[in-house]
């Protein structure tokens, strides 16, 4: 978001960072006066909980309106005075993009950032007035990761093309923190020797200036990128130019890079006969009770080839679209199939109980290991749903 803010800058669609958001547009008067950089820097003043959750963003996603709901929390702080981390603060950044370009900001990236720099496969979801998440989810390849990296570290240059103003990545990595603590500039973190655009669950660009050197890292669970950079890549740096020919080392990496792509084995288990219980709710819709995460129904199926499909349709804003599954298998061999924005997810499962159907769903392209519980009992289903990222109920009745 900070990227398209600085793209719009240089296309003088934007007057520069110090423009108070007023001027683009509608605030109330307490927060016309907030500047782009007052939101590039997480320094609204903004009323927002972020901690131990994000309730203010959970809370943004149950209106009709996001964008209407940020502009009207109350301030907190002055503009500009204190920096916490606030992601619907950054989703107004989305709006304003939109109202001075005059054209969605989804378009306005694919057109002027990611089609440039040969980006095609990009998700993305959207708020109820279409409007992208601002503050994140954005999904890429890492390959593709790594050229926002090196765009950056090319001073907003590509291939021969000037995309970003002359002083915008000097602007980015300029620390607005008090000293003692982690680093931040225009929405990328900073640290000694690179700076870096993190996200949740161990998905982070890192840019090393000094080594003209571009760091992608994607997985799942907290991990230190400083550790990975400082402690295994860095010193593994033997030349600034080209090393001699290693043939043998090089079939000893192509050899290494062959076997961590070969899917891990897995012996089939027996699953014996179903609790009558799985025949029972087989296909039925489950209604959800209102929640947090928009999901609205739910259908547990069982197959004869030893699977569970759990279908989840919800209102589109977790999922980027309205429907979805998860294939398990049953026999403890993971099935492999498209899930949430259409990424591939594993998934096993087993009744742990005459009433209770438990699910392991590593969403591989999504970064989350799921755990969900449906407990069934008289007509009524609670699902317990846990993560690395925390834990949720919902409920719901079984239609008949």
């Amino acid at each position: 978001m900070a990227t398209l803010v600085g793209i719009a800058i240089h296309q003088g669609y934007l007057q520069g960072v110090d423009q108070p958001v007023g001027d683009i547009v509608p605030m109330p008067a307490d927060k016309a006066a907030i500047t782009l950089e007052d939101l590039l820097t997480m320094r609204s003043g903004i009323t927002c909980i972020d901690s131990v959750i994000a309730l203010t963003l959970l809370q943004m996603m149950q209106t009709a309106d996001w964008f209407q709901y940020v502009q009207e929390l109350p301030l907190e702080t002055e503009a500009g005075t204190r920096w916490y981390y606030c992601s619907p603060a950054v989703h107004l950044l989305g709006g304003i993009v939109q109202a001075a370009v005059g054209q969605s900001t989804f378009d306005f990236a694919m057109q002027n950032l990611f089609e440039p720099l040969g980006i095609q496969e990009v998700g993305w979801p959207r708020d109820p007035q279409g409007l992208v998440h601002g503050w994140g989810d954005l999904r890429l390849t890492p390959y593709d990761m790594a050229k926002i990296g090196y765009l950056y570290l090319n001073n907003g240059h590509w291939e021969g093309e000037q995309l970003l103003p002359e002083n915008w990545v000097n602007d980015t990595t300029t620390n607005i923190r008090a000293t003692g603590e982690q680093g931040y500039g225009y929405l990328w973190w900073l640290a000694d020797g690179y700076y870096a655009a993190e996200g949740r669950g161990g998905q982070y660009i890192l840019v090393v200036p000094n080594e003209a050197l571009i760091v992608v890292i994607t997985g799942s669970g907290e991990i230190d990128p400083g550790m990975i950079l400082n402690g295994l890549i860095l010193p593994a740096i033997k030349s600034d130019g080209p090393l001699a020919a290693n043939p043998a080392g090089e079939a000893a990496l192509q050899d290494g890079l062959d076997t961590a792509a070969l899917a891990p084995e897995f012996e089939a288990q027996p699953v014996g006969l179903l609790p009558p219980l799985a025949e029972a709710v087989s296909g039925k819709t489950i209604r959800l009770d209102p929640n947090l995460f928009g999901l609205i129904t739910v259908s547990l199926s069982f197959s004869p080839t030893n699977e569970a499909v759990l279908h989840l349709t919800t209102d589109g804003l977790l999922a980027g679209d309205d429907d979805f599954s998860w294939t398990a298998g049953l026999d403890g061999v993971p099935r492999r199939a498209p899930g949430r924005f259409d990424l591939a997810a594993n998934g096993t499962g087993q009744w742990t109980a005459n009433d209770v159907f438990t699910m392991r769903i590593d969403e591989i392209g999504n970064n989350n290991l799921w755990e969900l519980q449906l407990t069934f009992d008289a007509g009524k289903v609670t699902i317990t749903m846990t993560s690395e990222a925390g834990g949720a109920i919902v409920t719901g009745t079984i239609e008949e």
